[in-house]
């Protein structure tokens, strides 16, 4: 999983320091599974939101983002949370549940951009995002 635009857990007027190619060799690495900058940037070539960008600009975005690793069952967030960033599954799939206990109203899969409009705008999560099943995003 990618998340782009700001990080949920900095404060307010924190800037956000963006690493280095080394530093993101490193940070980018999911458990072992040893996907590269480059590995990113090809997978946010699929998705259609980003068609337009230059090769260089996607892969501004992968520096800037960060990545994070859901289990199954997980939550990536909830209904209501502050939106501060807009998240791209690398593998697997997403369920997306509009009320706590129902069956998921939707599943996604990768590559898709998800909560893109906090890239644009805060706002408030309107459904809650956990993942679909024990792969790495």
């Amino acid at each position: 999983m990618i998340a782009l635009g700001q990080r949920a857990n900095r404060p307010r007027g924190a800037t956000l320091r963006l690493p280095s190619e080394p530093d993101v060799a490193k940070s980018h690495s999911l458990h072992g599974k040893g996907m590269a900058p480059d590995d990113y940037t090809e997978i946010l070539k699929r998705i259609p939101f980003f068609d337009a960008m230059e090769p260089q600009a996607l892969r501004s975005l992968v520096f800037a983002g960060e990545t994070r690793l859901l289990c199954a069952g997980e939550t990536l967030f909830r209904r209501g949370d502050s939106s501060d960033c807009a998240f791209v599954p690398t593998s697997g799939s997403i369920a997306f549940e509009s009320d706590a206990g129902r069956p998921a109203d939707k599943i996604v899969r990768s590559p898709a951009l998800l909560g893109e409009t906090a890239l644009v705008a805060a706002t408030e999560r309107a459904i809650t995002a956990i993942a679909a099943n024990p792969r790495h995003y």
